[in-house]
């Protein structure tokens, strides 16, 4: 019964000072917001890079240039740093093709480039890769026609396979398979279109062209190096012994004797999960920390509303005391205002990131991106229990206060 009393003391103070409550709400609903967002977009892009590196498969190695004496994930390290390391050649994954355990090797460059057709261009990335690219990515498939064979490859002929957006831009609802399309002043015959595939971390995977790889790198880009590439391994292969292995084998061909000069990294579909993962849980809770920084100002902000409470209510405080509550009824009674007032800016800071989390989610799915929504329940429960704990933590000092007052002083406060 007390408790109840309380809280409908607390629900007609709050409607005496609305604009003082809203803003103390006001805090606490960013900092959950901020913490419960968080929680589920990190769930949310968790689950979505966990199933495009899986969707690979868990028995590739990937393989990228690396700058020698980093430690760092390889060619994306590289590029953004502006260093080129031209020493992984395509010949490196023929040779890597002979152990027992490879079933399929590829290999690939890429580049910027304009695609034409008669009076149409398109923008597009110019990804030159050997012919057994789909035996590996089994989510790149084929719509029309096909892609190119290993004697194209090895001819270095000039077909082109269209990525679904380049080949709408270019022919629209026209027939694209046996035309034309010119890439540096170059024609190259078009010989296949993708399936839609959308895009992975911002690459986009609609809009690019396809060509065999020693004609991408002799003829477009003008290079003799690949930038990555994949190998797929047999079922059941121990995948540490098969990395082991393609580390000794191009630190051979590559004349390197101290593994920390490699300028080369192998890893497995599972270790780059495992890093990926590693890098979004620490970011993550990055975030949660700076976020929780807005929880402690919104507790700083209850406080300083409780304790300006006090200071309105002296009389009240003297004449409950002196009509029989006791120190202990006081403290109670502002403890629990405290905690509701922070319970409220939970509630509509959770609620508030549900339906953010579904307008992202919604926003993710329109751009093609394969984004799960997820909204932990943990998470949003222990973001209220953070709210009401807070609650009571930065109520503590004015309903202490509020408590140790005198009934013949508090009566006498103006």
């Amino acid at each position: 019964m007390l408790i109840k009393e309380s809280i409908r003391i607390a629900l007609l103070n709050f409607r005496r000072h609305k604009a003082r409550a809203f803003l103390s709400i006001l805090g606490i609903v960013i900092g959950i917001l901020s913490v419960s967002l968080i929680l589920s977009l990190g769930q949310g892009v968790k689950g979505y890079i966990t199933n495009e590196i899986s969707a690979f498969g868990t028995n590739i190695i990937n393989i990228s240039t690396k700058i020698p004496d980093k430690s760092t994930m390889g060619s994306a390290t590289s590029m953004v740093q502006g260093i080129s390391i031209t020493s992984l050649k395509k010949e490196d994954f023929e040779a890597i093709a002979k152990f027992d355990f490879v079933t399929a090797q590829t290999s690939y460059n890429l580049g910027t480039a304009w695609a034409s057709y008669r009076e149409k261009e398109n923008d597009t990335l110019l990804f030159a890769a050997s012919y057994q690219y789909l035996d590996i990515d089994e989510q790149a498939k084929i719509e029309e026609g096909r892609f190119c064979t290993e004697q194209e490859e090895k001819g270095s002929q000039r077909v082109i396979v269209l990525g679904k957006d380049v080949k709408e831009n270019l022919f629209g609802e026209q027939q694209a398979i046996g035309k034309s399309v010119k890439i540096k002043g170059q024609a190259f015959k078009v010989i296949g279109v993708l399936q839609e595939r959308g895009q992975m971390a911002g690459f986009n995977y609609d809009n690019l062209v396809m060509i065999p790889l020693k004609t991408g790198l002799k003829t477009l880009l003008g290079v003799d190096h690949v930038m990555e590439g994949l190998v797929k391994i047999k079922p059941d292969t121990d995948m540490s012994l098969a990395v082991s292995r393609i580390e000794s084998l191009l630190r051979r061909r590559h004349n390197i004797s101290d593994p920390s000069k490699d300028d080369f990294q192998v890893m497995s579909m599972a270790q780059v999960l495992e890093i990926a993962q590693d890098i979004t849980m620490a970011l993550n809770m990055l975030l949660i920390f700076l976020a929780s920084i807005s929880l402690l100002v919104g507790g700083v902000g209850i406080m300083d509303v409780m304790l300006a409470s006090l200071s309105e209510r002296m009389k009240e405080v003297g004449l409950r005391k002196a009509l029989g509550a006791t120190d202990k009824n006081i403290k109670h009674q502002f403890l629990i205002e405290s905690a509701l007032l922070t319970s409220i800016g939970g509630i509509v800071g959770i609620v508030l990131a549900f339906l953010f989390t579904l307008g992202i989610g919604f926003i993710m799915e329109r751009m093609g991106m394969g984004w799960e929504v997820s909204f932990p329940l943990q998470g949003a429960a222990m973001a209220l229990l953070i709210s009401v704990g807070i609650g009571f933590l930065f109520g503590l000092y004015p309903a202490r206060k509020a408590a140790r007052l005198e009934p013949i002083v508090a009566l006498q406060r103006e």
